[in-house]
């Protein structure tokens, strides 16, 4: 009952085209033609102070007024060259809403884990970085000040730091399947939808990072 209910809320939208016509709904008019198929808002987060909210629209960031649904800034793309300009699938704000997390070429691992070059871009001064050189990064999270980031990499975690650009291996000995930093193995993902496993908890000006981690 639950699935018929959820079907006719899904079709009631472009049930009155049909009506019309006077012809039942076809599989043709779900899958192939599209009728019922909704506009939707890509890459979507909310500012803190809720009023506004962002969207990626095709190569730009977009800030929209939540009250009017005017768009009132570009975040990022405008005023970049091509040369200059990264491509993203994914992004996130820091904590203090001054940067932006982009990421660039995402890579599925399992159905839900990914892998991708991250990049930063800071809002305040438009200048553009690569994350790290070292190849792609899983789960880079912010610190809750911004000026970090911490990042998996072949079962070990890192932690660049945004001002100097240096990055620390904070572990050497991930190996797969046998033992995991910083992220969940399959079956937590499976089973539990449950990737990441790094968080960034800031105590006394100090950056702690709780680690779960596996171990054969």
């Amino acid at each position: 009952m639950r699935a018929i209910l959820i079907l006719l809320c899904g079709l009631s939208g472009g049930l009155p085209a049909l009506a019309q016509t006077k012809r039942p709904v076809t599989i043709d008019d779900i899958w192939k033609t599209n009728q019922f198929r909704v506009e939707t808002l890509r890459g979507v987060n909310w500012t803190k102070d809720g009023r506004y909210y962002t969207s990626q629209n095709d190569r730009y960031i977009i800030k929209y007024d939540l009250n009017t649904g005017r768009e009132v800034d570009t975040l990022y793309g405008k005023g970049l060259s091509n040369a200059e300009y990264i491509a993203f699938d994914e992004y996130t704000f820091s904590p203090q809403e001054n940067k932006i997390l982009l990421a660039n070429e995402v890579e599925g691992i399992y159905r839900r884990s990914s892998k991708a070059y991250y990049y930063v871009y800071d809002l305040s001064t438009g200048q553009l970085k690569a994350l790290d050189a070292g190849g792609k990064q899983s789960y880079a999270t912010f610190s809750p000040d911004g000026s970090k980031v911490a990042f998996v990499r072949q079962n070990n975690l890192y932690l660049s730091d945004l001002k100097t650009g240096q990055t620390q291996a904070l572990t050497q000995d991930g190996k797969p399947n046998e033992r995991i930093h910083g992220s969940a193995d399959w079956v937590y993902e499976e089973e539990f939808f449950f990737c990441p496993s790094l968080f960034l908890v800031a105590r006394r000006k100090k950056l702690l990072i709780i680690l779960l981690m596996k171990a054969r």
